[in-house]
Formats: structure tokens, C-alpha cells, sequence
């Protein structure tokens, strides 16, 4: 099993992509969170081809914490569909024991 992973979404929000880090560093569901951007998106909503700015919202967090992270992500989250995905991630011995440590206290 994967010692760690990252959690990531978008938004069309700086804003909210700032509060969606914000909230799963304060509730220690992440040790540390990403805001990326912005970037140029283009897919498909409701039938309708759509160009938007987003910025990329990333936790790094562990398996055993992944739940928590996707819940608060689409609790908070801005999108009626937030496209939520994650990976398992390779890392240092040292670096997985520090993202277990800072997230083992939520």
C-alpha cells in the first residue's frame, strides 16, 4: 500500500481554492496542500463545450486520510460536479513518516 497520496480538484475560484486548502490543512486531513495556477481548462458541461480558468487544488495526505480529504472537498467545494481524483505518490521514508505525523492528529 501506498504510504502516501494526493488528493486533487479544481475550481474556477482562486478564492475557493485557497479555502479548499486552507480547510483540509486546518482539520489535519492533509500535512500539506497545493494551490496551482491559473490554467486554461476546455471539456464538456451539460452538452456545451466550455473554455474556463481554474486553478488546481492538491493534498498530499495518506490513504488512511483520503476519505476525509474528499469529504471536505466536496463539502466545500464551489462545483455542483467536482471532479475529485487521486494517486498514490512515491516518496522519501522520511517524507511519508512527516505527512503521517501531520495528519494523524485529525
Amino acid at each position: 500500500m501506498a504510504k502516501i497520496i494526493e488528493v486533487h480538484t479544481r475550481t474556477n475560484d482562486e478564492s475557493a481554492a485557497h479555502r479548499l486548502a486552507t480547510v483540509a490543512a486546518e482539520r489535519c486531513q492533509a500535512a500539506c496542500v497545493h494551490v496551482r495556477g491559473p490554467e486554461t481548462s476546455r471539456f464538456r458541461w451539460e452538452g456545451r463545450e466550455v473554455t474556463d480558468t481554474e486553478w488546481q487544488v492538491v493534498a498530499v495526505t495518506t490513504p488512511d486520510r483520503r476519505a476525509d480529504v474528499v469529504a471536505t472537498f466536496e463539502e466545500i467545494h464551489t462545483y455542483e460536479l467536482p471532479a475529485i481524483t487521486w494517486q498514490k505518490v512515491r516518496t522519501t521514508e522520511r517524507f511519508a513518516e512527516w505527512v503521517a505525523a501531520e495528519t494523524r492528529s485529525g
